[in-house]
């Protein structure tokens, strides 16, 4: 690995022999070597350096001064002092002015490299780490706080269903559920949990909070889904003030996509600290007059002590169709926007998962169908319209091919009902034929007469295939059925039809008349 360094040495015989011994290293690039104080200061603000060599007589500022100077200015940039005794007191004084490594004089390669090595890979561990938190910072999640408009309306049960429901949506999703309901919090009990972390324990470490820290203080629910619970004791919860809280909700913000965030109805520091922060606040409320009074109240509250004015949600409870308060009139009660998703009332449905600890146990239902529409409202998960358009993208293709399979069956069943017709419809028009001709062979006609009215009476598609066979008191007409399309394709199938006829004798003299006139 490469370092880049810079020299402040008060002349340049000494410069050469530092830049030479510096360079025989291979480690080291030397950027430059100068002999004042301003020039290092200058240097270091014109480039990127990883260490920076100060001679103890660099003048004209005194070296811990300047060395001071460069820690407060540049934190990132490691300070080597080169000094010709390494006294306690210099030490000292070199450790109080952020000096992180100090070379005998007259200079060694080996003491020079393994100071300056040292010093610069710390310097670019810090740099790395200041880059990694601003990229974290870039990539924060999103807040959303559940508050209730007083207690007992629910808020508790919406936020955990609310974090459960965008955690299942997608298993690459990272949710965090915290309590901030900090000393009647009951998502403990919602869940049956044990864990005995909880948010105290970071009451401590909130000042520098790290991963690992923030990760033992998490439960990890089976969902996936990660859970920060208040204290045990309630009585510790006076120990969050605003300054954990944000501390907290920024650790917790910059590792994950989704954070639903309980404040309960009490305004807290901590609960505060979390709707000042959110992105979005739901204030869940009741269909009846004193919980639409207080939802107000909190809702005017958060204004006066500039918390909250904006982006504020409205979320009626235990809705009913037989409740004298209906949606219409929340609108005109409710100081800000009442969201369409309402939940239905029906606590027989909630009882089994309440009183079990499993929200696994809530089953099919209005209840079930208005917390999936909440969240969808809420753009935790994927509308159900869009899921169900989704599905049917997914499914056209077999649909289609389907539907070319039934077209196909129905088209050949009209084929064959078309058939039918054609037969029956031939074997009238032989049967007309037929009669026409024993007309002409009731008179006498000749057979080439017989056949010609038999045929005029025949469409001209039928024509081709007609065989007349007279007989002596009936003629019999014969015609091929047409395939489909009459007067193009024809059938091996004949249909035949006869008539009959009584034939006049041309001299055939009239019957004697017996007896006489008396």
């Amino acid at each position: 690995m490469t370092y880049r360094v810079l020299f402040g040495l008060p002349d340049a015989a000494q410069a050469s022999e530092a830049v030479a011994l510096a360079e025989e290293s291979g480690e080291c690039t030397v950027l430059d070597a100068v002999t004042t104080a301003g020039a290092i200061l200058e240097g270091l603000t014109d480039r990127q350096v990883d260490a920076v060599c100060l001679h103890e007589r660099l003048g004209p500022l005194p070296v811990l001064d300047l060395a001071r100077e460069i820690a407060t200015r540049f934190p990132d940039i490691a300070v080597v002092l080169m000094a010709r005794e390494q006294s306690q007191g210099l030490l000292r004084g070199a450790l109080q002015s952020g000096v992180r490594g100090v070379v005998t004089l007259p200079l060694s390669l080996e003491d020079l490299q393994a100071t300056v090595a040292s010093a610069a890979a710390w310097a670019q561990a810090v740099r790395a780490r200041l880059t990694a938190e601003d990229t974290e910072d870039q990539l924060e999640g999103r807040v959303l706080a559940v508050a209730g408009a007083k207690g007992g309306v629910g808020a508790t049960t919406i936020a955990v269903r609310l974090a459960l429901e965008a955690q299942t949506a997608s298993r690459h999703r990272r949710v965090c559920l915290i309590d901030f309901d900090l000393q009647a919090g009951d998502v403990r009990g919602l869940l049956d949990l044990t864990h005995r972390r909880s948010i105290a324990d970071l009451v401590e470490v909130a000042e520098e909070l790290t991963a690992r820290q923030l990760d033992e203080s998490l439960y990890l629910y089976p969902t996936g889904l990660r859970i920060l619970l208040p204290p045990p004791d309630g009585e510790h919860g006076e120990y969050i003030n605003g300054y954990v809280a944000r501390r907290v909700l920024g650790a917790i913000r910059s590792r994950f996509d989704v954070v639903v965030v309980d404040v309960g109805s009490y305004v807290t520091e901590a609960a505060a600290m979390a709707a000042e922060i959110a992105d979005q606040v739901v204030v869940v409320t009741t269909p009846d007059v004193a919980a639409l009074r207080a939802a107000n109240r909190l809702i005017a509250l958060w204004e006066r002590l500039q918390i909250r004015k904006d982006g504020i949600g409205v979320v009626v409870n235990r809705a009913s169709k037989d409740s004298e308060v209906q949606a219409d009139l929340v609108r005109r009660v409710v100081d800000a926007t009442v969201l369409k998703a309402a939940i239905p009332a029906d606590f027989r449905a909630l009882e089994a998962a309440t009183n079990t600890g499993k929200p696994a146990r809530l089953a099919d239902g209005p209840v079930r169908r208005g917390l999936t529409g909440l969240a969808a409202e809420l753009h935790l998960i994927a509308p159900r319209e869009r899921a169900r358009r989704g599905r049917w993208r997914s499914q056209r293709g077999s649909v289609a091919a389907e539907t070319m399979g039934l077209a196909f069956t129905i088209g050949v069943v009209v084929l064959l009902l078309w058939q039918a017709v054609l037969a029956g419809f031939t074997f009238v028009l032989a049967s007309h034929a037929a009669r026409e001709g024993a007309r002409e062979l009731a008179v006498g006609a000749a057979t080439e007469q017989i056949e010609a009215a038999a045929a005029a009476s025949l469409p001209p598609a039928w024509l081709d295939s007609m065989r007349l066979d007279p007989g002596s008191a009936d003629v019999t007409v014969q015609l091929a059925v047409p395939l489909i399309v009459p007067g193009r394709f024809l059938t091996p199938i004949d249909v035949s039809a006869r008539a009959g006829t009584v034939v006049e004798q041309a001299n055939a003299r009239p019957p004697a008349i017996a007896g006489g006139i008396g």
